[in-house]
């Protein structure tokens, strides 16, 4: 009985999560980003345990509910998932080089030109601090949020199968946004074509690609191969987009939604592979020889790297960082 009162505010917490699943989402990232990696890097008392024990619970509340959302509320589920793909390319693209940039010249400057260090030191010091910050804290999102989900088939089947029911619907209902009378002229005088259109074929091309990696990614996880060309797959589509073939999108829009469907439940992997084979023709009977040719086998040191190579790439680059940047900064609060 006593346990009553804390099941009722949990189940109320999952419950808003699960119904404002981007806010949730957003607010998690800002509180790695900025108040938990700021309270982590500098502050060592109360409050950094009040951050730990608010992230534990948002953690907690998003693990638990992302399953029933990428189900129930797939076009939510995947609007963040898309966030999280920008934020690693931002990670990787630029907070990390810059950040190991600012630590070379952090390291080097003083020794090498101290007269130099001294007159840029008012400004390079909370650049540096700032970015130090940013980057702890979206190494930790990377790690917890984003690294492990190629190590989890659950999570990339999920994925799979939301983008390929939601590019299914939009196939077969384009819900294309319309500008205003004045920006949509401005726009077509400027490109000459409607940027409407061109936009929403670029978001299912999009969706397409995002597919096709998830269940590739899926495939080298659960079973220890993926496609030889994925590529071809993701090209024929664009190119059926683009040319407004009519039938063939229609065509391909019933085997995308077999494919969502064969994702919803246990994965039986000749239904997939069959379902994938029609996405270039439409053929009945395809043979298992015809499928096996599609696979990429790997054996040996490359089957254990190629299932573990985010979370090998993931150790060697970032953990010797984070230690030197904590290091440093340690300085500063001494």
């Amino acid at each position: 009985m006593e346990n009553k009162p804390t099941h009722k505010i949990m189940n109320s917490l999952k419950h808003a999560v699960f119904h404002n699943w981007i806010f949730f989402n957003a607010f998690n990232l800002f509180w790695f980003v900025v108040v938990f990696s700021t309270l982590y890097l500098f502050e060592h008392g109360i409050l950094s345990v009040i951050a730990l024990i608010i992230l534990g619970v948002l953690f907690y509340l998003i693990d638990d509910v992302k399953f029933d959302v990428a189900e129930r509320l797939p076009r939510s589920f995947l609007r963040f998932e898309n966030v999280k793909r920008n934020i690693s390319k931002i990670y990787w693209r630029f907070i990390y080089p810059v950040t190991i940039v600012l630590f070379l010249i952090y390291y080097f400057l003083p020794s090498k030109y101290p007269s130099y260090a001294k007159e840029i030191g008012p400004i390079f010091i909370p650049v540096f601090a700032g970015f130090a910050v940013v980057f702890v804290g979206t190494t930790i999102y990377q790690v917890l949020m984003i690294g492990n989900v190629r190590q989890q088939p659950r999570m990339l089947k999920a994925r799979a199968e939301a983008t390929f029911r939601v590019l299914a619907v939009s196939l077969k209902n384009p819900s294309i946004k319309k500008h205003g009378k004045v920006v949509g002229f401005l726009l077509r005088a400027y490109f000459g074509k409607r940027t409407e259109d061109i936009e929403e074929k670029k978001k299912w091309i999009m969706l397409f690609e995002n597919g096709m990696n998830d269940l590739n990614v899926l495939f080298i996880n659960r079973f220890n191969f993926e496609f030889c060309n994925p590529n071809k797959y993701s090209d024929y589509f664009r190119f059926v987009i683009w040319s407004e073939d009519s039938y063939e999108v229609n065509r391909i829009r019933k085997v995308i939604d077999i494919m969502g469907y064969n994702l919803r439940k246990k994965i039986e992997l000749s239904d997939v592979l069959w379902t994938t084979r029609q996405i270039l023709m439409e053929k009945s009977f395809v043979s298992k020889e015809e499928m096996f040719q599609d696979l990429d086998f790997k054996t040996g040191i490359n089957r254990w790297y190629n299932h573990n190579k985010e979370g090998v790439k993931l150790a060697l680059l970032i953990i010797p960082v984070i230690v030197s940047i904590v290091a440093l900064l340690y300085q500063f609060v001494l």
